[in-house]
């Protein structure tokens, strides 16, 4: 039996101190499958910023400023928190049950901005109604490649993508593990595989079992952070 997993399975933990399961102790990586990068989207119906600085500076400014989510807890809610921590602006999270009702109200003007993935938001960028100012992760987007990253345009350098890997029961086999990394890592380097991928907003990523357990590490550490920072609870 294996398991898709996504982020929540590195930061449940600290979300929720009663979980019924230890996924750290309860399984293992075996492959990192894809990156679904989140964008700081802001709405048009109420900012004219260009830039994400520009966006900084007016929202300094801003009495009230608030962000919407998909709900409490997700990668966009901590990436928002991550964002106004990183960026010293104050603003009001507005969660919401689902992307849906979010991103409507962005287009709409209900809510200043939101960290969004792009499928999420396309639409309403082209209609002009979003605009995306900067990506949280290493590279541009293949798909928006106007749109900087966030180190480009003067935060740190940070991966706030929603992370999509494969893990497996504690007691697989090396030899198990070895050649499900080593197949999937060949079928993820197929033209077709990043262009679906592609086609979803997700950029194809692979590695090393050792490259994925780092990056397991440094992920829990750094929404740990965030959520302790921001005194995120989930009830």
């Amino acid at each position: 039996t294996l398991l898709v997993g996504t982020t929540s399975l590195i930061n449940g933990a600290a979300l929720f101190p009663n979980l019924p399961y230890d996924a750290a102790r309860q399984l293992r990586p075996v492959v990192s499958l894809a990156d679904l990068p989140i964008f700081l989207s802001i709405s048009t119906q109420k900012y004219t910023a260009k830039t994400l600085r520009e966006f900084v500076d007016t929202a300094k400014k801003t009495p009230n400023l608030n962000y919407g989510s998909a709900g409490a807890g997700t990668t966009l809610h901590m990436s928002a928190e991550w964002f106004k921590t990183a960026t010293g602006i104050q603003a009001t999270h507005i969660p919401f049950k689902g992307g849906g009702p979010e991103v409507v109200a962005l287009g709409g003007g209900q809510v200043d901005f939101a960290m969004e993935n792009l499928g999420a938001v396309q639409v309403m960028v082209q209609s002009g109604r979003v605009r995306l100012l900067g990506v949280a992760s290493p590279a541009r987007h293949p798909q928006a490649p106007d749109v900087p990253t966030f180190k480009e345009a003067g935060l740190p350098d940070v991966n706030l993508a929603t992370w999509i890997f494969l893990m497996a029961p504690a007691a697989t086999p090396d030899a198990v593990v070895t050649l499900l990394n080593r197949t999937l890592n060949d079928i993820l380097k197929q033209p077709d595989t990043k262009d679906k991928l592609l086609a979803q907003g997700f950029v194809q990523t692979g590695g090393t079992v050792e490259e994925m357990t780092l990056r397991m590490k440094a992920e829990a550490a750094l929404w740990g952070a965030v959520i302790k920072n921001a005194n995120i609870k989930i009830d």
